[in-house]
């Protein structure tokens, strides 16, 4: 998942034309949300609970996977954690939990590569709805 570039105008209707069944609000998310989103599907949570105040084991390793993610795709330490209203450490001490944890939890690696897959499968889908829209509108 890259960064979005900025958002092109799409022809009214075009959706129709091509016949996808396509959620606009997918399109109009913002990079960190989609990956929030592709966590949360994975992970089985809903995206709100990541934003409470709360220390249960499951929803950190999750809020964590979330940032571990953000710094992969290059946000900054403080783009990710602001995001959850956390100061900027806790993005990189996120990044060093993830990364142990992979190398000895073999579900939060399982997961990981789950969380991967479903980002390559949301930026094809865009990748292709994108040219569709390209396509009608030349």
């Amino acid at each position: 998942l890259q960064r979005v570039q900025p958002r092109r105008l799409r022809p009214v209707g075009a959706d129709n034309l091509l016949g996808l069944n396509v959620n606009h609000n997918y399109f109009d998310m913002k990079p960190i949300e989609l990956l929030e989103k592709a966590v949360c599907e994975v992970r089985g949570i809903n995206p709100l609970e990541l934003h409470q105040k709360t220390r249960k084991r499951y929803i950190c390793e999750t809020r964590q996977m979330v940032m571990y993610f953000a710094l992969l795709h290059r946000f900054t330490h403080a783009e990710s954690s602001d995001f959850f209203s956390l100061d900027h450490s806790t993005a990189n001490h996120s990044r060093k939990v993830i990364n142990n944890l992979i190398e000895t939890d073999r579900t939060i690696r399982i997961q990981v590569d789950r969380v991967w897959k479903v980002l390559q499968e949301q930026e094809s889908k865009q990748m292709i709805y994108l040219s569709q829209i390209d396509k009608i509108a030349s």
